[in-house]
């Protein structure tokens, strides 16, 4: 039986593991089946502060089910409820970012992204479940990296201890590229509204790419260009399952000249990077190059 005093008890801002039956809410009770032989699961709180909620409450409207072949988000509307399901098959990349306190997973396949949020209280929880979502999406056999496309002198960069100290790293990490920030002096004009922009300075955010010889890793600040005046505290994670990407070139940024912009195609699907003129491709391109010439693991 449900416990409703054990349920408030435990209610906070943070996600809560669904270890058994009894940790189902009771409003899911019609679909425990999907539960069954789960990988994990985990329930999300509503946005609400405690004091404002009594045992009984709607205080879990969602849950998240990751089954060995597919993952589920289920969903309270109104006196429906909603539910996505997304194989794994079909995912083309996975995302982790946030802005403070906001925070969410993403997978993102041909048909759309399932996004799931999170309170940053449950970063613990939050990188446990990218974990186990990246070991299923791209099984740990890795491609070999040979030693010299490691960059090593970055690995000092804020952006790569951030990532160390936010994902659990699965096997170890190649940097193959790096922007560091920079401050846009030039923005193409196209219509006189735009002498605003005559006002407003603009400066590229860092952007790191990795390989841990199974994905593609690009770490960044969630955005790629802000107003100097702008506070950001943003980041992002995007993990590219290496055998996935079909093309990687690089093009003139449509607003600013001193930028170029990398796009990583997916499937249907356009990655794209802002990064500065004498941002350099090659070892990524010599990684991509090693994917081809070795059959993909099954």
């Amino acid at each position: 039986m449900y416990d409703l005093k054990k349920e408030y008890d435990q209610f906070g801002p943070w996600l809560v593991e669904i270890q058994s039956e009894q940790d189902i809410p009771p409003q899911f009770s019609e679909q425990k089946h999907f539960f069954d032989g789960a990988v994990y699961s985990f329930k999300i709180p509503v946005h609400q502060e405690r004091r404002n909620m009594k045992p009984g409450m709607l205080l879990y409207p969602e849950v998240v089910i990751i089954q060995k072949e597919f993952i589920m988000h289920l969903k309270i509307d109104g006196e429906r409820i909603q539910a996505e399901k997304m194989w794994y098959t079909d995912v083309l990349f996975l995302t982790h970012g946030g802005d403070l306190l906001d925070n969410y997973i993403g997978l993102q396949s041909i048909q759309g992204e399932m996004v799931i949020k999170y309170n940053l209280v449950s970063q613990d929880v939050a990188s446990h479940v990218v974990k186990l979502l990246r070991e299923i999406i791209s099984p740990r056999s890795a491609y070999p990296v040979a030693s010299e496309l490691n960059d090593a002198n970055l690995l000092d960069k804020v952006t790569y201890s951030f990532y160390c100290g936010t994902e659990k790293v699965l096997e170890p990490l190649h940097i193959l590229a790096y922007q560091s920030e920079m401050r846009l002096t030039e923005r193409k004009r196209s219509s006189i509204m735009d002498l605003y922009h005559n006002f407003v300075q603009y400066k590229l955010l860092r952007t790191m790419i990795m390989t841990d010889g199974v994905d593609l890793i690009i770490a960044n600040q969630g955005k790629h260009i802000i107003d100097v005046k702008d506070a950001n505290y943003k980041f992002g994670h995007t993990f590219i399952r290496l055998g996935l990407i079909e093309n990687l070139s690089m093009k003139p940024h449509a607003q600013f000249p001193e930028l170029n912009e990398v796009v990583i195609k997916v499937g249907l699907c356009e990655f794209t990077l802002a990064v500065g003129k004498d941002f350099k491709l090659d070892k990524v391109s010599q990684m991509l190059s090693i994917t081809e010439q070795v059959e993909e693991p099954a």
